[in-house]
């Protein structure tokens, strides 16, 4: 829910527990071949992932980010 809009439910068919002994190790296999870029940084803390982008010019980080989404995007659709 965002507001007063709802997304459409789905049933998830596959998980790993959380706090499982597993899942570190099932998560990083998953994301290790995660696309990088050399104008972005790639943080990972346990199940979350963040691609920052530095510059004094938020346009021209918008920019050095942008192919890293688009990258990003073509994994996930694999």
């Amino acid at each position: 829910r965002l507001k007063d809009k709802l997304s459409s439910t789905k049933k998830i068919s596959a998980a790993v527990p959380q706090e499982s002994i597993l899942g570190p190790l099932l998560y990083f296999n998953y994301t290790s071949d995660m696309p990088t870029n050399p104008n972005t940084y790639t943080s990972t803390y346990a199940d979350h992932t963040t691609f920052i982008s530095v510059n004094k010019d938020p346009q021209v980080a918008s920019t050095q980010l942008q192919p890293h989404i688009y990258d990003l995007e073509k994994w996930l659709e694999e």
